[in-house]
């Protein structure tokens, strides 16, 4: 197995802690984000997860963390890529527990694919989004760097999320989101 340090201690830290072991890794700990002298010299010894559910947190402490730090990607066996000849995902990125890729899908760095969510046929994630529990996307959607999904979210096919919007948990897309945006309902508006 190989070593992973987790920078990020909250909820999602524990879950990715817990789901580490079936991914091929041991949790050797984690870090705190508030000393940045004792995360740049404890990264030369394992891989590094930044998981944190926030995708503006989550930039934040990768722009300061050193260029040559090591990422871990983690897949739970449990995810279904239905072809995974096709599939690409980045450093740093966490699929979850539950969730389905279907064909043809580019996901970012540092990407989170929360519990039990569904990404059709030729998405594009970009990287920092964050994508929570049961987040449903039809065919070709595309996610801009740092979005935010809430839990529930449904994407309809062929829309765009804009680069760093927030869409409300439960929310169901119907039509193209311009960047730095917040939606809610459903249909989705803006706030």
């Amino acid at each position: 197995m190989k070593k992973l340090i987790i920078a990020g201690n909250g909820g999602f830290g524990k879950e990715v802690a817990a789901m580490a072991p079936a991914c091929g890794y041991f949790v050797d700990g984690f870090l705190d984000d508030n000393s940045e002298n004792h995360i740049n010299s404890v990264l030369k010894e394992g891989e590094v997860l930044i998981a944190i559910g926030s995708s503006r947190t989550r930039e934040e402490i990768f722009s300061r963390l050193n260029p040559a730090t090591s990422y871990a990607t983690l897949f739970h066996p449990s995810a279904i890529l239905v072809d995974s000849d096709s599939i690409s995902v980045g450093k740093g990125s966490v699929i979850c527990p539950g969730t389905v890729i279907t064909t043809e899908v580019k996901i970012g760095e540092f990407v989170i694919v929360n519990l039990n969510c569904t990404i059709g046929h030729n998405c594009i994630i970009s990287s920092f989004a964050s994508l929570m529990p049961s987040v449903n996307l039809g065919g070709n959607v595309r996610i801009g760097r740092g979005a935010f999904l809430g839990t529930g979210v449904t994407v309809l096919p062929g829309l765009t999320i804009g680069e760093g919007c927030t869409i409300g948990a439960g929310a169901v897309v119907t039509k193209d989101v311009p960047p730095r945006s917040v939606y809610v309902g459903v249909p989705a508006r803006p706030q």
